[in-house]
């Protein structure tokens, strides 16, 4: 199987039934491909306003979680391919990761700006902001 992007890819993930591999890249684009078929399913297209650095499926295999340099998180629905819901703003710079807690309750997110947040899902509310994260030593 060989697909061709939009520019470099960023991220991947992989639905829990391991079925379909998610995709974002620089071409701001999520492709989902179907590993029983060998084939590209669907594309979204300008799925972020800038280069997608993250990609989740939430862990019911319903969601893909997507986070960007647009400083959003967005929420789509993987079956109908539409947007659920976005999260504009969600850090003050790029976004180069976002994760769905294990009980699709929360959504955690790290950024350029040293912060990690966590997001009551699927609503836009701050449930908990650490701040201060430079490395560990």
């Amino acid at each position: 199987m060989l697909l061709t992007f939009i520019g470099p890819i960023r991220c991947l993930s992989v639905t829990p039934d391991g079925r379909y591999i998610v995709s974002g890249s620089i071409g701001k684009e999520i492709k989902v491909l179907s590993l029983d078929k060998k084939e590209l399913l669907h594309t979204i297209e300008d799925a972020h306003n800038d280069s997608i650095n993250s990609v989740e499926m939430s862990k019911d295999g319903k969601y893909i979680i997507s986070a960007s340099n647009d400083r959003s998180i967005r929420v789509f629905d993987f079956s109908k391919r539409k947007k659920v819901y976005t999260i504009p703003d969600a850090h003050k710079e790029n976004i180069f990761a976002a994760l769905v807690t294990p009980n699709n309750n929360y959504i955690v997110s790290g950024s350029n700006d040293n912060v990690l947040k966590v997001f009551v899902n699927p609503y836009n509310l701050h449930a908990l902001t650490i701040t201060g994260i430079n490395s560990f030593h």
